[in-house]
């Protein structure tokens, strides 16, 4: 084709573009594996520090849930009292989360593929709503293991003081 071209059209060179898209695949595969690892070894820190910041909070907050216990409700119920109180936060923090991400990976995109001119971030409601899901699973993780701390309380113990 190189040589059709080369043969009509007098004094151009035509050159294949195939090496140049082949090392843009590389290149994009590349930061694509990078970025999954990356975003892997991201939530299980996340879950991690979330389950450790979970299990803090049920510490401080022994005897507000000893008293919800002494008062008829049920482990479960005081569980979504704090699920909705830690969900609100991650969904919040999810969508920080993502407006920061789109604009990272604008920044990136256009400094090592020189694509997407300004940086300007590619805000999408599926990008919201990934972010959601992440933060709800993440959360939602922590908040398992911590209902069944909040089960084994006793609530007489704990208002007492034990």
């Amino acid at each position: 084709m190189a040589r059709g071209i080369e043969s009509r059209v007098e004094g151009v060179e035509a050159v294949p573009l195939l090496r140049v898209s082949d090392s843009d695949a590389r290149l994009t595969r590349r930061l694509t594996l990078i970025l999954l690892a990356v975003s892997v070894v991201s939530l299980l820190l996340a879950l991690l520090s979330v389950g450790a910041a979970t299990t803090a909070l049920i510490g401080e907050r022994r005897t507000e849930i000893g008293l919800f216990l002494a008062l008829g409700y049920t482990g479960r119920r005081v569980g979504a009292f704090l699920a909705a109180e830690l969900i609100a936060a991650a969904l919040l923090a999810g969508a920080l989360g993502e407006i920061a991400g789109e604009l990272a990976a604008g920044r990136l995109a256009e400094r090592i593929l020189g694509v997407g001119a300004g940086g300007g971030a590619a805000l999408t409601w599926s990008g919201f709503a990934a972010a959601a899901l992440a933060a709800t699973l993440v959360v939602g993780s922590s908040l398992l293991m911590a209902l069944r701390r909040i089960e084994r309380l006793d609530a007489a113990r704990v208002l007492r003081g034990e």
